[in-house]
């Protein structure tokens, strides 16, 4: 079995001021380490992002989810005679209501 032990008086000792040579060094290296850090993690990013997308495209995660617009191995047709219908109840109501809106309201001032 593994035991691990955490000193806190090292790790506090790590962030007190022992010279600027030692904190030469050691910033030096903590630079590097950061760097390659980083560069580590973008590589995982990346590569996960790629991975999912390709994932997606190829419809293989979402499969179930993206049969909107399909049924079976055909693709549904806008047919353009409902399209049409739904257009026209469109602009009519629209005319309705720029009529409604040219028309003045019938209410009474009550302060005559």
């Amino acid at each position: 079995m593994i035991k691990f032990k955490l000193d806190f008086n090292k790790i506090i000792g790590y962030f007190i001021n022992r010279g600027n040579r030692f904190f030469a060094r050691k910033a030096e290296r903590d630079w590097r380490i950061m760097f390659v850090c980083f560069l580590a993690i973008l590589i995982v990013v990346l590569v996960t992002s790629e991975f999912l997308f390709w994932k997606i495209q190829t419809e293989l995660l979402l499969k179930d989810d993206l049969d909107i617009g399909k049924e079976g191995d055909q693709t549904l047709v806008i047919k353009k005679d409902l399209l049409k219908s739904i257009l026209d109840e469109i602009e009519k109501k629209k005319e309705k209501y720029n009529e409604v809106l040219t028309i003045p309201p019938s209410i009474q001032d009550p302060s005559l």
